[in-house]
C-alpha cells in the first residue's frame, strides 16, 4: 500500500510541478520480470522442484505401503485384521505428518531463497540508481503506466546475471 501511495505522490508531483519534474530522474524496474529472469531464481526454482519430486516419491512409496495393507485386509483373519487396520491408521498418520512437514520445509526454503534474491535485487537497484543519478526507482509492477524511457529492468537483470555468473565461478 505504501508503494502505491508513493507512486501516486510521485505522479502528482511530476504532473503538478513541471519544473520540479524536470529535475527528478525516475526509473522503473519490473520486479517480477527481474526475479524471473535472474539466473539465481531459476537455479533456486530447480532446486525446489527437485526437492518436491523427492518428497512426492517418498509420499507415493508411503501411499503404496498403505494400499498393500488395505489390500491385505480382505484376506486376513479377524485377529490379524484388527492389527492391519491399526497399522493402516498408523501409516495414514505418518503420511499426513510427512506431507505437512514436507510442505513446511519447502515453504521455509522458498522463503529463504526469496529473501536472498530480494537482497541481491535491492542491492543492484540501489547501486544502479546511485551510479546513474536516479532520484527514484519505482516498482513497475505497481504502476498503472510508465513510458518506455523509464524502464531500466533489462539493465538490472543484466547486472544481476553477470554478478551471479562471476560469483559462481
Amino acid at each position: 500500500m505504501k508503494k502505491v501511495l508513493m507512486s501516486l505522490l510521485v505522479v502528482c508531483f511530476t504532473s503538478t510541478f513541471p519544473s520540479f519534474a524536470g529535475e527528478l530522474k525516475i526509473g522503473v524496474v519490473y520486479l517480477r520480470k527481474a526475479f524471473d529472469s535472474y539466473k539465481k531464481t531459476i537455479e533456486y526454482d530447480q532446486q525446489l522442484m527437485e526437492k518436491r519430486n523427492e518428497v512426492q516419491k517418498k509420499l507415493r512409496d508411503l501411499k503404496a505401503e498403505m494400499d498393500k495393507i488395505k489390500a491385505s485386509l480382505e484376506v486376513v483373519g479377524e485377529k490379524e485384521r484388527a492389527k492391519k487396520i491399526e497399522e493402516y491408521r498408523q501409516k495414514e498418520r505418518e503420511l499426513r505428518s510427512a506431507q505437512l512437514e514436507a510442505m513446511q520445509n519447502i515453504d521455509r526454503q522458498r522463503q529463504k531463497f526469496m529473501k536472498d534474491i530480494l537482497s541481491d535485487v535491492k542491492a543492484v537497484i540501489n547501486e544502479y540508481a546511485k551510479e546513474h543519478s536516479f532520484d527514484i526507482i519505482l516498482n513497475g509492477d505497481m504502476l498503472l503506466y510508465a513510458g518506455e524511457g523509464y524502464d531500466v529492468t533489462e539493465d538490472i537483470i543484466k547486472i544481476l546475471n553477470e554478478r551471479y555468473s562471476k560469483n559462481k565461478k
